[in-house]
């Protein structure tokens, strides 16, 4: 817990030689993840949701949110 780095290596499995680097930092030991989210029908083939994300620290916070409409034909 005292490593306060973060260092990934990936690549995309379909684009051979497209490796990345991410450096960054280890999350909070103590932290809390929260989600929030809601679908609404309006009818069989037609829906809007939307969803709350976020991660809370003592020292970072992070916040994200997404909305769909799906729409079956």
């Amino acid at each position: 817990y005292a490593q306060r780095d973060a260092r990934f290596n990936a690549e995309l499995i379909g684009l051979p030689g497209s490796g990345f680097r991410f450096d960054g930092t280890r999350p909070d030991r103590n932290a809390a993840l929260v989600s929030a989210g809601l679908d609404i029908r309006f009818s069989p083939a037609v829906s809007l949701g939307a969803r709350f994300d976020s991660e809370l620290s003592r020292s970072a916070q992070s916040y994200a949110g997404a909305a769909t409409l799906k729409v079956a034909f």
